[in-house]
């Protein structure tokens, strides 16, 4: 495993380019040209949607079915049945229902935002007929040339071991390809991308919740970049009647100037306004930034004999641990139960470990006798909380035990032959989707639960290729793809109720931590929990911050510092280093209640609240990349408000940095503006300077290591 990131940085670099059909059509000829007004860009970039939507014969999808390449869908082979657009408040979504033959059916969903020179996409195949289709195989999602010298691809890598290293390849001298086929779109890998050329470029994202693939290939006679992607790597199948498959969701923003910074803003704008879900059913407001905590550890049942999740917790010891925190001010917004509240498939309490127990989503009634659980939850609401609760609804052990106990059907159950306690259970499958949903809705609408969080600890991909072998010749991918639309259509049924109910229509995702956070999911979900590797010590949560705040802007780490999950330090230096849009200070009740430092706590939490009216605001790296166990360095960003003129700087002197000084240049400023910067430690305020100075360079001081720094710049 140590070895893993110089694997994935020599497949980056390695020569691969997806199997798709030869040709020209659906290339992109247009140079960006920077002399253009706001509304001429635009227009660049509509007539570049338009070119695909209107003219389909250039879609940017390529695909062979029956041995025949096709490359958009030329009107000589598909018949255009119904086109349907409809405006809406940032978008213009246009749905294309084609036909080949009396057998193939394809839809086109596409959608164009005019704010933030942004289109998406997915393309479904479908078998209307009555027998099997012939085979669908070498499908490209995304097909699309992007003109313009010195190309260069920048990113992230993904969760896990690579914990969002960046990386900034020259496209001149080596091709990019990226494959991930974990299953887990973000373990490792991440599939969004920066193609920055000389003059401008495009911000890339391939959404789906499984394998994928990338490659970038810089053509130097045309001076153009090649980008093709697409998802369920592989795939090579015929079609049953009633069948669908589809591609990823294509994400893509244009920007029409050389500027990093100004192009991942744009971006993180795109996300907040467009595609991140909605608070609720009746709000075109995206999720709040908000405050959550649970109890990892209650100490009253021997918490260090207890692995992390909420095994800890029973009837007997939750209010205790609420009743302090509500004493002392803290009224987090989201208060949750993680793992080990249910019991096992035979029907026994969970004492201690939750990892080889799931499946049921039945309450552990050892656990929570009565009426107890439900009055947990009514004791959160009566406080003005919302609650959340944990599930892993893919992963299944003891088979034999939910079988016989709990009416699931062997058959759904999906095993890599190499562990027999550990299956995936078949999403694909409608039956099996059906019992999942009605077992988990049932048990959130008897105890009230607002949120879903879901998770995920396994690798798909052995999984998904076992169950095509049993499928049978030309079935590679089938698995997969009928699986992915199955786990959206979950997620889907879980919102409709929620919508329904008045509940919160959002929900976490979490795939042991971030390996599971694609643009098809943010559609649906966001974050708590960022990265597993995020919940010890602040040296790595600096360095992940700057990094990944710049692609997705909402996400959460646990607040503390410790070597284990038991062990915590979590004074200011600590808290600080945690405020992000999904504040949470979980570390609270990881040791006694009597050794806690609420002041510090409450306080903490009255910074977070003023502070993160910004979080979703535009973001600046000030420092450059720092690795995970580097704590000898400086590490500084701030997030700025246009519409108000103001925003905040956050510096961190680590622990064993030598330097009592840095100098910071600020961005997002007016030159020509009068500002105040307000420290709120009060030992850096200046009451007027001008904008250009800041820019220039603002000189940053801390006497001593482990110092965290929060300056608000605010006109004057």
């Amino acid at each position: 495993m140590k070895k893993f990131l110089s694997i994935i940085l020599s497949a980056a670099l390695a020569i691969a380019t997806l199997g798709g059909c030869a040709g020209s059509s659906g290339e992109k000829q247009n140079s960006p040209d920077t002399s253009h007004k706001k509304e001429q860009i635009m227009t660049k970039t509509e007539k570049e949607y338009k070119t695909f939507i209107d003219e389909l014969a250039d879609f940017p999808v390529s695909f062979v079915y029956d041995d025949v390449c096709y490359k958009g869908f030329s009107p000589k082979y598909f018949k255009e049945i119904s086109r349907e657009t409809k405006k809406e408040r940032n978008k213009s979504a246009t749905v294309i229902v084609l036909k080949r033959d009396d057998t193939l059916s394809v839809t086109v969903e596409s959608t164009f935002y005019p704010e933030y020179d942004a289109y998406d996409y997915a393309v479904y195949f479908k078998n209307a007929g009555s027998e099997d289709s012939k085979v669908l195989r070498k499908v490209v999602a995304a097909d699309i040339k992007f003109k313009g010298e010195e190309p260069r691809l920048k990113g992230i890598l993904g969760d896990y071991v690579n914990q969002y290293a960046p990386y900034d390849t020259d496209l001149t001298q080596t091709p990019v390809n990226f494959v991930n086929t974990s299953g887990r779109p973000c373990a490792e890998t991440f599939p969004y991308f920066n193609l920055e050329t000389e003059n401008g470029g495009a911000l890339l994202a391939i959404g789906w919740g499984g394998t994928w693939q990338a490659d970038f290939v810089y053509d130097t006679s045309e001076k153009a970049t090649r980008f093709t992607g697409t998802g369920t790597v592989g795939m090579r199948t015929y079609l049953k009647p009633g069948e669908t498959v589809r591609t990823p969701l294509i994400g893509v923003v244009r920007y029409y100037e050389r500027d990093e910074d100004k192009a991942m803003n744009l971006w993180r704008r795109w996300l907040v306004d467009c595609v991140y879900p909605r608070e609720n059913a009746n709000t075109d407001e995206t999720v709040n930034p908000f405050s959550t905590t649970y109890h990892c550890f209650d100490t009253d049942n021997d918490a260090k004999n207890h692995t992390d999740g909420s095994t800890a917790e029973d009837h007997t010891s939750w209010k205790k641990s609420v009743d302090e925190m509500f004493g002392h001010g803290l009224d987090y917004d989201v208060q949750w139960v993680d793992a080990g509240w249910y019991l096992d498939p035979y029907g026994k309490t969970v004492p201690t470990d939750w990892w080889g127990t799931v499946g049921t989503w039945e309450l552990d009634n050892v656990k929570w006798p009565g009426d107890t659980f439900r009055d947990r939850i009514d004791y959160a609401h009566e406080h003005g909380q919302k609650f959340l609760v944990w599930f892993e609804p893919e992963r299944v052990t003891h088979l034999d035990g939910l079988v016989k106990n709990y009416g699931y059907d062997r058959t759904w159950a999906l095993s890599d032959h190499g562990n027999n306690n550990s299956y995936v259970s078949n999403l694909g499958n409608k039956d099996c989707l059906d019992w999942t949903l009605g077992r988990i809705l049932s048990f959130m609408d008897k105890y009230d639960v607002d949120l879903y969080r879901e998770d995920f600890n396994i690798y798909p991909g052995p999984f998904w290729t076992i169950g095509d072998g049993y499928e049978g010749r030309d079935r590679t991918g089938i698995t997969e793809n009928l699986y992915i639309q199955g786990h959206y259509a979950l997620w889907d049924g879980i919102l409709e109720r929620a919508a329904e109910k008045g509940k919160p229509t959002w929900l976490d995702s979490c795939a042991s931590g971030g390996n599971r956070n694609d643009l098809e999911t943010l559609r649906r979900s966001i974050p708590i929990n960022r990265s597993d590797s995020d919940r010890f010590t602040s040296t790595l949560r600096l360095s992940l911050t700057p990094n990944l705040n710049k692609w997705l802007p909402f996400n959460g780490a646990v607040a503390k510092d410790g070597a284990t999950l038991v062990d915590n330090t979590c004074d200011r230096y600590a808290l600080r280093a945690s405020y992000l849009c999904i504040y949470e200070p979980v570390a609270n009740f990881y040791i006694d209640r009597d050794t806690i430092d609420w002041e510090n706590y409450r306080e903490g939490y009255a910074e977070w609240k003023e502070i993160n009216k910004y979080l979703l605001k535009d973001f600046y790296a000030l420092t450059p990349y720092q690795t995970t166990t580097d704590d000898r360095s400086w590490t500084a960003y701030m997030y700025f408000d246009d519409d108000t003129d103001s925003g905040v700087v956050q510096a961190f002197r680590k622990p064993n940095c030598n330097e009592n000084e840095l100098t910071v240049q600020l961005k997002g400023l007016d030159p020509d503006r009068e500002y105040r910067v307000r420290d709120i430690d009060g030992k850096q305020s200046i009451a007027k300077v001008k904008g250009r100075a800041l820019m220039k360079g603002m000189r940053l001081k801390a006497d001593s290591p482990r110092t965290a720094l929060i300056l608000y710049v605010e006109p004057v």
